[in-house]
């Protein structure tokens, strides 16, 4: 009878927690503001104590308060998106590290962030040498943005008078050996014209395709799926 109990409120617990999450709104963790990670850690603990309850008068109490808890954090939320005064004194806002050449050591230490970790930022993001940098933010969810000096940013086709076309997102057609008919069809194809192209590149049916995109000239591109033995032969090569 514990065990079902117990099997019960995880159930409910994880139902809870997406319903949450659908409601509050999806956002990696790299994109997390303070605020943000507090909720999520919050919610996650009340989760966990909601799935491991012994007893209905527990599991209520806890099954309660992730909902007020996750209706609290949307309403901020709400807030926040309709006052920047709001959204600034939760979300937080930049912080200048570097501008103009020049390094604001009260920022760094303001930010709780070193030396260290600044280059090794810059370095991930293609700044060996911090003398290529015009300014350099920590953003309110922890990340670090960087705008290069001009004379050391790569160069664009407007720089150079160009005007080359377009692209577009690809589209998957094929995922898993499924062809993904309405992808297929916004891309301004119909089934007979992958097909045939599938044909022509050697593969018998779409169960062979682990992946296929099409973009906007018409082109497929396929991977196949691989057995083992072929991906150890082609690693081999």
């Amino acid at each position: 009878m514990q065990f079902m109990f117990v099997t019960g409120a995880t159930l409910l617990s994880i139902l809870i927690l997406f319903g949450l999450t659908r409601l509050i709104g999806y956002r990696q963790i790299s994109q997390l503001s303070l605020y943000d990670y507090i909720n999520s850690v919050t919610l996650g603990s009340i989760a966990a104590q909601l799935a491991v309850s012994t007893q209905w008068e527990e599991a209520a109490q806890n099954a309660v308060a992730m909902i007020l808890y996750g209706i609290a954090t949307w309403g901020v939320a709400l807030l926040s998106d309709r006052s920047r005064k709001i959204r600034k004194w939760v979300v937080g806002h930049p912080v200048i590290l570097m501008e103009k050449g020049k390094l604001y050591h009260e920022n760094f230490s303001r930010v709780r962030l070193d030396l260290d970790e600044f280059e090794s930022v810059c370095r991930a993001s293609g700044y060996f040498d911090l003398s290529k940098i015009d300014t350099a933010l920590m953003e309110p969810n922890g990340m670090i943005s960087i705008l290069p000096k001009s004379t050391d940013r790569p160069v664009t086709p407007s720089d150079l008078n160009l005007a080359p076309d377009q692209e577009a997102i690809l589209a998957n057609v094929i995922m898993d050996g499924i062809i993904l008919e309405d992808n297929l069809r916004r891309a301004g194809y119909d089934r007979h014209w992958l097909e045939e192209q599938l044909r022509q590149a050697g593969v018998k049916k779409p169960q062979q395709v682990f992946l296929a995109t099409c973009d906007q000239e018409g082109t497929l591109n396929i991977f196949l799926k691989l057995a083992t033995k072929e991906r150890q032969k082609h690693n081999a090569l």
